[in-house]
């Protein structure tokens, strides 16, 4: 890497983990190249040729990555790895959990072994409104999806989420079929959802207690 898009790497992430989450959008801009050659790799190693020559899906994978990258900025250390090796691990993660090759674990004290069960089985469905009665953090989160974010994307961002508590091993083409939308939509939608939320949570302190990172993986 030349000293210039190394200067530029070491401030964006210094950017970032200081508190400045709109930096990862230049961060992508430059660096974002490196991140998908990365991801191809994954793709490969999963026989998932058809996503890592899909631009849409590659890019909505990146973004994913990138915020993962964020939200460890702050423990990266520049005399090391690129950002996107270091992190490695944890964007691996991060795709496995996008394509169906992993599922996400939800919060306990949320989504609860008997509601899950429920979910599976005679066509129930999780009751959204009566999550947010039974823990007030799902609720503020439900209500943070719903400010900036149109009634369509908010139903995506839900239905989403409730096909990762059933278990869905691929949640963006089930929900996909429900709105005559392809997966690559679908993930682009939640990663807006998702960077809407971020952008709150840095706003307003009412939010920043939710933890995303069980209700909502990209």
């Amino acid at each position: 890497m030349n000293p210039e898009k190394h200067a530029r790497m070491i401030a964006l992430m210094v950017d970032m983990a200081e508190g400045d989450q709109t930096a990862v959008f230049p961060f992508i801009e430059n660096f974002g190249a490196d991140i998908a050659a990365m991801i191809r790799g994954q793709l490969r190693s999963y026989g998932r040729l058809d996503l890592a020559r899909n631009p849409d899906e590659l890019t909505g994978l990146v973004h994913s990555a990138a915020f993962e990258i964020l939200n460890r900025a702050g423990s990266w250390d520049p005399a090391g790895a690129p950002p996107w090796v270091w992190a490695a691990n944890a964007i691996r993660s991060a795709v496995a959990r996008e394509i169906g090759h992993a599922l996400t674990d939800l919060d306990d004290a949320t989504f609860d072994e008997a509601s899950i069960g429920a979910g599976r089985g005679g066509g129930d469905v999780l009751d959204l409104d009566e999550l947010a009665l039974r823990d007030p953090r799902f609720g503020l989160f439900r209500e943070a999806v719903a400010l900036g974010t149109s009634p369509r994307d908010r139903d995506v961002a839900e239905q989403y989420l409730i096909q990762q508590a059933l278990g869905d091993p691929s949640p963006s083409h089930t929900v996909a079929v429900e709105f005559d939308l392809s997966a690559a939509n679908v993930r682009q939608i939640v990663c807006r959802v998702r960077r809407r939320i971020r952008q709150l949570q840095a706003d307003d302190d009412r939010y920043r207690d939710l933890a995303l990172s069980n209700w909502l993986a990209a």
